[in-house]
C-alpha cells in the first residue's frame, strides 16, 4: 500500500554544533603604505610581508603565508582623498598537532602575539614608514567543510528523534525536506576547541496510508 504525506511547518535548525580540536593557528594582518603610487607601494609591501613570514618561520618552520587582497589608490582617487594609501592583506598559518596540549597551543599563540607587536613596531620605524596591523592569533579548523557530513548526520538524527516522539496514532512522521545553505561556520572557543555550525532547514511530513 502506497503512502502519501503532507508537509508540516518547518522545523527550526538545531542551535547545537560540532566541537572539534583546531589544527591551525591563524594570524591575520594588513600592511599599508601611505602617499605612494600603487605600483611602487606594492613592491615595498611585498618586501614587508616577506619579512613577516621569514620572522615567523624562524620560530615555526612549517608556517605558511596566504595573501588575501591588495587595495591600491590611483592618482584620481588619491586627489579626491585627504591621503592616499595602498594596503596588502593576508594571514599567517601555523599547523597544530594532536600532540600539542592546551599549554603548548597557548604558548604558540603568545609567541605569535609578541612577534606581531615587534613586527608592527619595526614597520613603523622603517623607511618608508609602514602601518602594520597584526591581529591576535586564533586557533581554527583548517578545513571546516570536511565536517559537513557529520553535521548533517547529527541534525538528521535529531530530526528523526523528534519525528518518533511526535508520532500520533495511525500516522507517522517522516523527513519530507532537508537542505543546507551556506558554508560550515566556525567559532573559536579556545586554543583547544572550535565550534562548527551549519545552517540546516527541514520539514517533517505526516505520512498516511493511501486508500
Amino acid at each position: 500500500m502506497k503512502s502519501a504525506y503532507r508537509t508540516l511547518p518547518a522545523v527550526p535548525p538545531s542551535p547545537e554544533g560540532l566541537r572539534v580540536r583546531p589544527d591551525l593557528a591563524r594570524m591575520h594582518f594588513s600592511v599599508a603604505l601611505p602617499d605612494t603610487e600603487p605600483e611602487r607601494a606594492l613592491v615595498v609591501l611585498r618586501g614587508a610581508v616577506e619579512q613577516v613570514i621569514r620572522r615567523v618561520q624562524a620560530t615555526y618552520p612549517s608556517a605558511t603565508l596566504t595573501l588575501q587582497g591588495f587595495e591600491g589608490e590611483g592618482p584620481e582617487r588619491a586627489k579626491a582623498s585627504a591621503a592616499s594609501r595602498s594596503t596588502l592583506h593576508g594571514c599567517v598559518e601555523v599547523p597544530l598537532t594532536e600532540a600539542q596540549d592546551f599549554w603548548a597551543r597557548a604558548q604558540l599563540c603568545a609567541t605569535l602575539t609578541s612577534l606581531a607587536f615587534a613586527l608592527a613596531a619595526e614597520a613603523k620605524r622603517a623607511r618608508p614608514s609602514l602601518d602594520a596591523t597584526l591581529h591576535e592569533p586564533s586557533c581554527v579548523a583548517g578545513n571546516p567543510e570536511s565536517h559537513r557530513p557529520e553535521l548533517v548526520r547529527r541534525w538528521v538524527a535529531q530530526l528523526r528523534e523528534l519525528a518518533s516522539l511526535a508520532e500520533v496514532e495511525q500516522a507517522r512522521l517522516v523527513i519530507a525536506e532537508c537542505s543546507a545553505s551556506g558554508p560550515v561556520q566556525q567559532q573559536p572557543l579556545s586554543v583547544d576547541e572550535v565550534l562548527l555550525t551549519l545552517a540546516l532547514e527541514g520539514r517533517l511530513g505526516l505520512a498516511r496510508p493511501s486508500p
